[in-house]
C-alpha cells in the first residue's frame, strides 16, 4: 500500500540524512521546514499566475509548481548554509545518533510529505497509485475516509505547516494562513478533487483555469435560514439553512471543449475563521440547481456517487448554483469566504441574507433571449447538419490536424489541396469528418458573398466585434468553434471547440472574387430546434431545423 511504501522512503532519506551527523541533519531539517513554507506560501499565486496561459500543461501545473518551488528553496537554502557553516560538529555517541535520527526523520518526513502532496494535485484518477483516502461514498455522495490507512505523511505535514501559518511562520505582508485558506489540504489532496466523473477518455478535469469560471454579480452569494431543502424535493437531504454560490463556466472548462462535470467533493465553501489562530469551518455542497433541457433550473441532490453538475451536450457555457447546508458552517459571519472548485480559490462577493427560502433557491436559472423568427430564411444549403468535410484528406497528409483513432477531425488545423483525388487514399486511411461527442452534432452555417450570411458585407456594417451565434428553440445560443475555407485548390480547415470564436472579425474573410466557399462549424445537442442566427442581439437570418441522430 502507498502509505507503507512512502515510509519506507522516509526512512531511506533519514538513514541518508542521519549518516552525516547531528548537526548537519539539524540543519538540512531547519532547510527544509524554510523552504515548505516558502513552497506553500508562493505555490497557490504562480499557479494561477500561470494557469491561463500553459496550455494543456494546467492539469499538471500545481503540483508541480509546489515541488519545484519547494527544491528550489531548498537547494539555494542549503547551498547557503553550508556556506555559513562549512565544519561538522562532534558531539557524545548518543546524543549524535539520537539527534541525527530525530531531526534526519523530520526532514524526510517533510520532504516526502509535500512531494505527496503535490502528487496528489496531478491529473490522474482517485484511486491512482492504488490508494484512494478522501473520495464520495458510493451510496450516499459524501466525502468519506475510504482508506483505513491515512496518507499519513501529508496529513502530518499540513498539519505542521498548519500550525505554522497561524504562529511563527504567519504571513504579515497578506493574510492568508494555510489553516484557514487551504483547512485540511491532504484530504483535497488524497484523494476529493480527484474523484471525478469518469468517463472513455479517462477521468475528468481536477483543474480549472481562472478565465474559465465567474461569480455573477446579478446573483450574489446568499445565505438564506429559512431554506429547506424538503421544500425542493421531499426525497431530499433534509437541513435547514443553507448558503448559496451562483457559478458560470465557458467552454475554456470543458473536457475538450465539449462536457463540463462537477462531483460534490470538487467545491467546497470555506468560511471566515472565527479568530486569529482558529481553523475555518468548510463544506461540501449538498445540493445543485441547472438547467435542462426542459427547464431553466432544476434541482438535483449529491446523494449519489453518479450525479454531477454537467452540462448540456453541445452548449458552450454553464450557469449553475451550488447549495451548502448551514450546519456544516454555522450562520454567516464578517470576514471573506472562497469558493474552490477544483483547486481554484475564488473570493466570493459580501453574502446576502435573504428570507426567500424556495425562491431564492430556484432564482439562478439560465436565462436566455428566445428566438423572434426575424431576419431572412435560410436554404438547405445554407445550414446543414452534417460532420462530414467536403474534401478528402489522407492520414498520412494531416498536417495540424488532430484526429481520434476513427480519423474523425478532433482539433487543430491545415492547409489541403481541394481537388485531391479521394481514389488515391484508401477508405481506412481517409479523414472524411468532424469528431462528433455523444449527444451533438456537427452544423455547417455557409457563408458567401451576397447570400443570406455574409460575413464581409456584416463587417462593412460595423458589426466585426460582435458574436455570430446560432440560436435554438428555447433560447440557448451556439459559437463558431471553427471553419472550412474551400478554394478552387486549397482548402483550409480550422476547428477548435475548447476557444470558440468570439466575432465577426474571429472568422476568416473571403477574397472580393473567385469560387471560394467559406463553412462555419456549430456544435449543437441532438433533439434542439435552430432557429435563429444573430449577429449580437439582432438577428439576421431564421430556419426551423431541428437536429437529429445520424441516421
Amino acid at each position: 500500500m502507498l502509505p507503507f511504501g512512502l515510509l519506507v522512503l522516509i526512512l531511506i532519506i533519514a538513514g541518508v540524512i542521519a549518516r552525516q551527523g547531528f548537526l548537519s541533519a539539524f540543519l538540512h531539517f531547519i532547510c527544509v521546514v524554510s523552504a515548505g513554507a516558502i513552497a506553500f506560501a508562493l505555490w497557490e499565486p504562480l499557479t494561477v499566475a500561470f494557469l491561463d496561459s500553459v496550455g494543456g500543461f494546467a492539469a499538471y501545473l500545481s503540483g508541480t509548481t509546489l515541488v519545484m518551488v519547494f527544491l528550489i528553496a531548498l537547494l539555494v537554502l542549503r547551498g547557503a548554509m553550508d556556506k555559513l557553516v562549512p565544519d561538522n560538529m562532534n558531539f557524545e555517541p548518543a546524543v549524535e545518533w539520537v539527534g541525527a535520527t530525530i531531526f534526519g526523520l523530520g526532514g524526510g518526513l517533510i520532504s516526502i510529505g509535500i512531494l505527496t502532496i503535490a502528487v496528489g494535485f496531478l491529473q490522474f484518477t482517485s484511486g491512482g497509485f492504488g490508494y484512494t483516502g478522501w473520495a464520495r461514498d458510493q451510496a450516499s455522495g459524501r466525502p468519506v475516509q475510504r482508506s483505513g490507512v491515512a496518507m499519513f505523511p501529508a496529513a502530518l505535514t499540513a498539519r505542521f505547516y498548519e500550525f505554522l501559518s497561524i504562529g511563527s511562520f504567519r504571513p504579515m505582508i497578506k493574510p492568508g494562513p494555510l489553516k484557514q485558506f487551504q483547512p485540511d489540504i491532504e484530504q483535497i489532496s488524497w484523494s476529493l478533487n480527484r474523484d471525478s466523473f469518469v468517463g472513455k477518455s479517462g477521468n475528468s478535469r481536477v483543474w480549472i483555469q481562472p478565465k474559465a469560471i465567474s461569480i455573477p454579480a446579478d446573483k450574489g452569494f446568499i445565505y438564506s435560514k429559512d431554506f429547506s431543502s424538503t421544500g425542493l424535493n421531499p426525497n431530499f437531504p433534509n437541513f435547514r439553512g443553507a448558503y448559496i454560490v451562483p457559478v458560470e463556466v465557458n467552454v475554456s472548462a470543458f473536457d475538450n471543449g465539449s462536457q463540463f462535470t462537477l462531483s460534490a467533493t470538487q467545491a467546497r465553501l470555506i468560511a471566515p475563521p472565527m479568530s486569529s489562530t482558529s481553523s475555518a469551518d468548510s463544506a461540501f455542497p449538498e445540493l445543485f440547481i441547472q438547467p435542462t433541457k426542459t427547464a431553466p433550473a432544476m434541482p438535483f441532490a449529491f446523494d449519489d456517487a453518479s450525479n454531477y453538475v454537467s452540462s448540456r451536450p453541445g452548449t458552450q457555457d454553464l450557469q449553475f448554483l451550488l447549495v451548502f447546508p448551514e450546519k456544516d458552517l454555522g450562520p454567516p459571519i464578517d470576514g471573506q469566504y472562497y469558493l474552490q472548485l477544483k483547486q481554484l480559490r475564488i473570493p466570493l462577493p459580501a453574502v446576502q441574507v435573504s428570507d426567500g427560502g424556495f425562491a431564492t433557491a430556484m432564482q439562478g436559472g439560465q436565462t436566455q433571449a428566445p428566438p423572434t423568427g426575424a431576419g431572412r430564411p435560410l436554404s438547405s444549403r445554407d445550414l446543414m447538419v452534417k460532420s462530414e468535410i467536403p474534401i478528402r484528406i489522407s492520414y498520412n497528409a494531416q498536417g495540424g490536424l488532430q484526429v481520434d483513432d476513427n480519423n474523425k477531425i478532433t482539433g487543430g488545423g491545415g492547409e489541403f489541396n481541394t481537388a485531391g483525388s479521394s481514389a488515391r487514399v484508401s477508405k481506412s486511411n481517409r479523414i472524411t469528418d468532424f469528431y462528433e461527442p455523444s449527444g451533438t452534432r456537427i452544423v455547417q452555417l455557409l457563408d458567401r458573398r451576397n447570400g443570406t450570411i455574409d460575413t464581409s458585407r456584416l463587417r462593412r456594417d460595423g458589426k466585426g466585434s460582435e458574436p455570430l451565434v446560432l440560436v435554438d428553440s428555447t433560447g440557448q445560443q451556439f459559437m463558431p468553434i471553427g471553419y472550412i475555407k474551400k478554394g478552387p485548390t486549397k482548402t483550409l480547415i480550422q476547428f477548435n471547440p475548447s476557444a470558440p470564436m468570439a466575432s465577426v472579425d474571429d472568422i476568416p474573410p473571403l477574397p472580393s472574387s473567385g469560387n471560394t466557399e467559406l463553412y462555419i462549424i456549430f456544435r449543437a445537442p441532438i433533439g434542439s430546434t435552430l432557429r435563429e442566427v444573430r449577429v449580437g442581439d439582432t438577428p439576421i437570418a431564421s430556419m426551423s431545423v431541428k437536429v437529429q441522430a445520424e441516421q
